[in-house]
């Protein structure tokens, strides 16, 4: 009798070990919220795109910069922050649309530079 006793216990402490361990513990992978396709924003880097920068007039922007900003993706441009870089002869438009800000930068030829 005590036999069966001790066998019943042990397979007893058995079945509950074996499902202890099949419980998976799902706190472990990172799950991201929100929208996927919305992309945060580097805030290092884009606190300081300006900091090299000295905002100029439209009428003080280079003549090639202002036939490359005459296209329609532009539109507007006469009325958004221009910048001028310290360094380098690169020149930034800023435009707003709403709560929307697109930056575009050009080289003293005119030519867009990608980023």
């Amino acid at each position: 009798m005590k036999n069966a006793l001790y066998l019943v216990a042990g397979m007893f402490l058995m079945s509950i070990s074996v499902s202890i361990a099949q419980v998976t513990n799902d706190t472990t992978q990172v799950v991201r919220e929100g929208n996927p396709q919305i992309v945060e924003p580097q805030l290092e880097q884009s606190m300081n795109y300006t900091k090299d920068m000295v905002k100029i007039k439209a009428s003080d922007v280079p003549k090639p910069v202002q036939q490359a900003l005459q296209s329609t993706e532009y539109k507007g441009w006469e009325n958004a922050a221009l910048y001028r870089s310290k360094s380098s002869d690169m020149y930034l438009v800023e435009m707003k649309n709403g709560d929307m800000t697109k930056t575009y930068r050009f080289d003293r030829n005119g030519k867009r530079i990608k980023e």
